[in-house]
């Protein structure tokens, strides 16, 4: 399952900018030394001479302790992450009770996947911004990937109360009910989200999912054909709805159909080893041995850790007889069953 996504991280700092950016100088004023001149070029968003002129700022011992904070927030709309910690660490070092300052400091960590540590900061952000949508979406993300679903599950349907207009808290909200199997819940947080935004491609794909969980198949593939279509439409290129339903086609025994999306979302991700798998799968009920046998040895080779590519190769080996190349695989399935990962609350 793939990480967490957000196309456009500068979004959720916008709010912080005006709390430590000056208004914007006149152009006629004159002598102005390279922090005004960060702070110039900030308001412009001009941010590489911007980061420069930060930088040559803190040259001098005396340089205003918020260039820190300047840098990380400039850092942060790069999506430079570990540089976004290290800046903002050391405006926290002057200022420990930045409540913003502690969510951006969050934020990085969540980005960089460090999820336990991203969780103090959040908890002390949100005691003086305890209104803020975004900070307890955050949180709840990273309570779910720390595996304390009843917390994150409080978070998530905090920041849905804070803001009802937001699809993508509304959508994580329904991944979460979707991973514990409250198929009913999820359905109604997905088409929550679908309401937000009617072109919403992964919520309608997760619908799809959540219908599939119900036993609701006719109502599962419209809902991955209109992930599909969206996609299309949008040129998104989005893979998941084409394997989503693949996969609930060969559930249903339609092996050529299965196959066709199969291949499509192998087109569009050459490297995804579970789309190599899953049409290894469909090959195979169709008896084209050889072809299945290329598509679970391409996916090993892919992601060596993914089991379920060893779990069919190692079928199809001992059904050929090669008893010792099966019980190489089985054996690596056991394996890596036993190290159960952590679900990703954002896929697909």
């Amino acid at each position: 399952m793939r990480l967490i996504s957000f196309r456009n991280p500068k979004l959720l700092l916008l709010l912080l900018l005006p709390w430590f950016v000056e208004d914007p100088l006149r152009s006629d004023e004159a002598g102005l030394g390279p922090y005004q001149m960060g702070l110039r070029y900030l308001s412009q968003q001009r941010h590489d001479l911007a980061e420069a002129s930060f930088l040559q700022a803190l040259r001098d011992p005396a340089a205003p302790v918020e260039t820190h904070f300047q840098l990380a927030w400039i850092y942060t709309s790069k999506g430079d992450w570990k540089k976004a910690q290290t800046a903002i660490l050391q405006f926290i070092e002057k200022k420990p009770g930045s409540s913003e300052a502690q969510y951006i400091l969050g934020y990085s960590l969540f980005r960089q996947n460090s999820y336990e540590e991203a969780v103090l900061p959040l908890e002390k952000a949100i005691t003086n911004l305890h209104s803020s949508a975004e900070i307890r979406k955050i949180l709840g993300l990273c309570y779910f990937q720390l595996g304390e679903k009843e917390k994150a599950e409080v978070e998530l349907k905090t920041a849905v109360k804070l803001d009802p207009q937001s699809k993508e808290a509304t959508y994580f909200l329904g991944r979460l009910y979707y991973t514990v199997n409250r198929f009913e819940e999820a359905q109604q947080a997905f088409e929550n989200a679908i309401r937000l935004d009617s072109r919403y491609i992964k919520a309608f794909d997760n619908l799809g999912l959540t219908f599939d969980g119900l036993g609701l198949s006719e109502k599962a593939v419209e809902a991955f054909r209109k992930a599909i279509e969206l996609s299309e439409q949008m040129k998104m290129d989005s893979k998941w709805p084409y394997l989503n339903l693949g996969e609930v086609l060969l559930k249903q025994n339609l092996y050529s159909e299965s196959i066709k999306y199969f291949q499509q979302a192998v087109a569009l991700d050459p490297n995804w080893a579970k789309a190599h798998t899953c049409l290894g799968k469909a090959l195979l009920r169709e008896g084209k041995k050889e072809e299945a046998k290329s598509r679970f040895l391409a996916a090993v080779r892919l992601d060596p850790g993914l089991s379920d590519a060893h779990y069919q190769l190692g079928q199809l080996y001992r059904k050929e007889g090669n008893v010792q190349a099966a019980e190489r695989e089985f054996k690596i399935f056991q394996d890596l069953k036993q190290k159960s990962p952590t679900t990703n609350l954002s896929a697909p």
